[in-house]
């Protein structure tokens, strides 16, 4: 239901700003017009065409294609743009946000039901409120970096059943299919388990005996290392690519331990994504955490 709801909520959102498929405007700005609509219909043109070459010189002087197809382009959502043709791109694009969400939304409620062992309208809203949250409203643009936040709820299911003292197949394949899918965003999701595991072990109504938690704990640690080492098959080839580029070429003026942000981002207002002015330096507030927190107040209380 929460995926089903999420659609049409972003139906109605698109259909009200008259975005494709629903009007004339679409979501071609910043980066996504600038890089990632080459980069779709590149990947367009080599699946129907069938020929995929390692280098390219269609991208500024010519590029290694690897770095470039592992970063943009390998969730397999991006499949959508082979429906149409090359004008349809904007609409499939549109359609790949809203899948994607749908999805986000339909993970985060699935974790909670499981997590609570409880099912109500309250794991839907909540759903809904991961799938539509700040991080989503700020980087939507982004694309490539939704798919991180369909894996992250089944990730910390995964955690919860290896705390649990069952297998841990569910973290490593959907850790896995996160450093995959986008090894940015997967590198902060590789942080995000060591700290979830930390709060579980930790706050567990159940705690571990003495001879639990060091089994425990070298079960996460193969897991987690076993995914990383199946990572290597686009991981490894990727840094060899970026490595040939100029992009490591760095200065020791580029590292700082000064802090670039004081107190005062958390009183900047505003977002550029909704054409206000932004104050240099502010960052984005989530606000989907606090109502997190809340449903498991009320839920262990």
């Amino acid at each position: 239901m929460a995926g089903g709801l999420t659609i049409v909520l972003m139906a109605l959102i698109m259909a009200y700003f008259q975005v494709t498929p629903f009007g004339s405007k679409n979501l071609l700005v910043g980066d996504m017009s600038a890089q990632y609509l080459q980069f779709l219909t590149y990947f367009r043109h080599a699946v129907l065409s069938g020929h995929f070459a390692t280098y390219s010189f269609n991208f500024g002087v010519g590029e290694n294609l690897f770095p470039v197809v592992a970063y943009y382009l390998i969730s397999p959502f991006n499949l959508l743009v082979l429906l149409g043709n090359v004008s349809q791109i904007p609409t499939a694009i549109t359609l790949i946000l809203i899948l994607k969400l749908a999805c986000v939304s339909m993970a985060m409620v699935w974790f909670l039901e499981h997590h609570f062992s409880q099912t109500s309208w309250l794991t839907i809203g909540l759903g809904l409120a991961f799938a539509l949250s700040g991080f989503v409203a700020a980087d939507y643009v982004n694309i490539m970096w939704l798919d991180g936040l369909i894996y992250l709820p089944l990730i910390a299911y995964g955690i919860d059943r290896l705390r649990a003292g069952h297998s841990g197949v569910p973290l490593y394949v959907w850790l896995t299919l996160s450093i995959l899918s986008n090894y940015y965003i997967g590198y902060m999701t590789g942080i995000f388990t060591l700290i979830y595991f930390i709060y579980v072990m930790m706050v567990d109504t159940v705690p571990p005996t003495v001879g639990q938690t060091p089994r425990i704990i070298t079960h996460w640690v193969l897991v987690e290392g076993a995914s990383v080492l199946t990572s290597g098959i686009v991981l490894v080839p990727t840094l060899m690519g970026m490595l040939q580029t100029a992009k490591v070429t760095t200065s020791s003026s580029e590292f700082a331990l000064k802090p670039m942000y004081g107190l005062e981002i958390f009183f900047a207002n505003g977002h550029r994504r909704c054409g206000l002015r932004q104050p240099t330096g502010s960052r984005t507030h989530y606000f989907f955490q606090p109502l997190l927190w809340r449903y498991w107040l009320s839920v262990t209380s």
